[in-house]
């Protein structure tokens, strides 16, 4: 034991940048990690922005067609019920599914209406709808890469595909 004690006391120094390398070590670990997992909500918080901003641009879409267009109340329900956060993730699925179904054939009577197709609002939106789904799959492509990142970081890897976010 005194052994073990003479050493530590010569040693003493290379002991204490031991455990300072370490102890910096650590911070600089947690850091990036801190760092990555503020990336990773900033990335869901773009495709959750991305889905609102087309869901926002709805009763814009629905003043200015009004009831001119058949399937205007389905649409209008259907964005409700997608706006519904309380529900169980398969009851947002199926709402957002019902949803999409009711934008495409308003979308779709609306570009064939010829006295809407005159109006340059309307003829905006349906450009904006139509870039929208590429918009989403840039914002959920970013987030799932920078998931993998954080993963990989922190857990040393996940098996492929677990828990990431498709549309």
């Amino acid at each position: 034991m005194e052994a073990f004690l003479s050493v530590l006391v010569e040693n003493w120094v290379a002991i204490a940048i031991i455990i300072v390398c370490v102890l910096v070590a650590a911070v600089v670990y947690f850091a990036a990690l801190s760092r990555m997992e503020r990336r990773v909500k900033k990335a869901w918080l773009e495709v959750y922005e991305t889905f609102l901003s087309r869901a926002d641009k709805v009763p814009l879409l629905v003043e200015l067609i009004r009831d001119d267009i058949p399937g205007v109340q389905a649409l209008i329900a259907a964005r409700a019920a997608t706006s519904d956060m309380a529900r169980p993730s398969d009851q947002k699925r199926a709402a957002e599914k019902a949803f999409e179904e009711a934008l495409g054939r308003v979308l779709s009577e609306v570009a064939l209406h010829p006295s809407l197709k005159k109006n340059a609002l309307v003829l905006e939106l349906l450009k904006e709808f139509q870039v929208w789904p590429a918009r989403l799959q840039t914002a959920i492509a970013g987030y799932t890469r920078t998931l993998r990142m954080y993963r990989r970081v922190a857990l040393g890897g996940q098996p492929e595909g677990y828990g990431e976010f498709t549309y």
